[in-house]
């Protein structure tokens, strides 16, 4: 059998269709994400390497690859998170997968001064959803697994009222008391698209961050999905007043929410967050929609990251929908033991803080019921 890689640039079209017709590929392997994701750094440098594996005429896989500078770094990463694994051609028998997929990371490895990668199987392809894919495929390649969750909402296998009813009696109770505050939700697609929605997102962004987090090109390329209806835009607002949003991708039949933002003097205002997100997964389901992930699934452990209190309350609250959990496969591989050392110390130090401080809220709070006793 005899290979050939061939450069992304050299051949989107074909790319792109293959993307729409492989089980194993999602939104987040197409071009548009490829380039949105290269495109996302203000400043510092990203490269697109991203190439496709074809014999003769057949096109046998593709393969997302971007290497990006991190400090003194040098990365294969996605935007600063895990690189999407390969996609393959779907009639390919298990021996001949296996053969293409070697040959794919046996490329990668080729590839010189590349200080850290991380890959991930990503949660909407079919062969995670169907469970046909049961065993992280990753470590094989010599990568260390750091496998994780992630929250899936199956839209098709109930009504509207039975979904409500399956979410978590304090995510009702909050969307109620939203609702009842006078906070409404604006889905916006392609079919009523107005520039003033699209820039209003972005300001909450920017507000919500402090600062602008990507560069500008890549804000504008979201626009073009809103656009295109390869997303959904949903606003909410008060009094005629937009203070939250959440940006939605959508491709085939699947959608993933990408990111949210809230205005910092609104965001103690109690169920806010759920209503937006049960008037998106309303608008989903009525648009034939059968899946929705909302998100990663963290614990208070040591992984490729370290979940603060934060982070682990934003899990919390993507698991109010009622959406079951997903493997989301992971691994990652560095350069040098040395810099493996180094990533590994920073983590455990990040880790020994905030069990620190769990262990000072603990006992601050057995103290204060003493105290009171």
């Amino acid at each position: 059998m005899l290979y050939t890689v061939v450069p992304h640039p050299r051949i989107k079209q074909e790319w792109d269709t293959f993307c729409e017709n492989c089980v194993s590929a999602w939104f987040f392997h197409t071009t548009g994400w490829i380039e949105y994701t290269a495109s996302m750094p203000m400043s510092g440098s990203t490269e697109n390497l991203s190439f496709a594996v074809t014999e003769g005429n057949r096109l046998l896989a593709l393969v997302p690859l971007l290497k990006e500078r991190h400090g003194d770094r040098l990365h294969f990463a996605y935007g600063g998170w895990n690189t999407p694994f390969p996609a393959f051609l779907d009639s390919m028998g298990y021996a001949e997968r296996k053969a293409v997929e070697k040959f794919v990371f046996e490329t990668v490895r080729t590839i010189p001064d590349i200080d850290y990668a991380c890959f991930y199987v990503c949660g909407l392809s079919e062969e995670v959803l169907n469970g046909s894919l049961r065993v992280n495929p990753i470590p094989k390649h010599g990568f260390h697994d750091t496998t994780i969750s992630t929250y899936i909402l199956n839209l098709q296998k109930e009504d509207e009222d039975a979904l409500y009813r399956g979410f978590r009696k304090g995510c009702k109770s909050d969307i109620k008391t939203a609702q009842k505050r006078g906070f409404k939700t604006v889905i916006v697609d392609s079919d009523n698209y107005e520039a003033r929605y699209f820039d209003r997102y972005r300001s909450i962004h920017r507000e919500a961050a402090g600062r602008q987090t990507r560069s500008d090109e890549s804000w504008e390329k979201q626009r073009d999905w809103l656009k295109a209806g390869k997303s959904v835009l949903a606003l909410l607002e008060k009094e005629g007043t937009h203070i939250s949003a959440a940006f939605i991708n959508t491709y085939k039949d699947k959608a993933y929410y990408q990111s949210a933002g809230t205005l910092p003097s609104f965001e103690g205002e109690r169920g806010t967050g759920h209503l937006v997100h049960w008037e998106i997964i309303r608008y989903l389901k009525h648009r034939g929609y059968k899946w929705y992930e909302t998100g990663n699934a963290y614990y208070p452990n040591i992984s490729q990251e370290v979940a603060d209190e934060k982070l682990l309350g934003i899990s919390r609250f993507k698991g109010s929908f009622a959406a079951d959990l997903y493997p989301l496969f992971r691994g990652e591989r560095f350069g040098t033991i040395d810099y493996m050392k180094k990533v590994y110390a920073q983590r455990l130090a990040v880790y020994e803080a905030l069990t620190e401080q769990a262990l000072q809220f603990s006992l601050g709070g057995r103290q204060q019921e003493q105290a009171g006793k």
